[in-house]
């Protein structure tokens, strides 16, 4: 197995919206682009906060710059999406 580098970022979304990120269709095609990049070397996860108006994303991968810009990416369209 191998361990790569993590990056977690918060993405702030109202409470009602926080499961909605699984039904809109453009933040599920940037989540399966994000993926293609990733090529099997890395992974994307997103989870709604149970405490809090958050969904939390968490790309893994082998370059800490590039998935630091991918998962910033990625939470600022769930803010905009959905915050």
């Amino acid at each position: 197995m191998t361990i790569y580098p993590q990056v977690l970022k918060n993405a702030k979304i109202k409470n009602e919206n926080k499961k909605k990120y699984m039904t809109d269709p453009e933040i599920s095609r940037e989540i399966k682009r994000l993926e293609e990049i990733m090529a099997g070397e890395g992974r994307v996860l997103i989870r709604p906060s149970g405490t809090e108006p958050l969904v939390r994303v968490m790309i893994e991968g082998r370059d800490i710059g590039q998935i630091t810009g991918l998962a910033e990416g990625l939470a600022s369209l769930l803010t905009k999406r959905l915050g």
